[in-house]
């Protein structure tokens, strides 16, 4: 499980090291590059937007893309 870490550029993963916690001399520390993302942001009636991330990333010799939409309103 990644200790969590604060957004960046490239993002960088600090993972438990030997003793499995996070904070400690051992830990190890992966880059998540590779991962291109987009963001979207449109609005679709006066109080209602929608958020679309779309994630690429290569399995083998395969392209994949990942996307999720959610929605966000000033009521909630």
């Amino acid at each position: 499980i990644p200790c969590t870490v604060d957004d960046a550029a490239v993002e960088l993963i600090p993972l438990p090291g030997r003793y499995q916690m996070c904070g400690t001399s051992d830990d190890q520390t992966t880059t998540l590059d590779g991962y291109p993302r987009q963001i979207v942001i449109s609005d679709v009636e006066t109080d209602l937007r929608s958020i679309t991330v779309t994630i690429t990333y290569r399995t083998g010799a395969v392209t994949r893309n990942y996307t999720i939409t959610t929605y966000i309103s000033n009521f909630a």
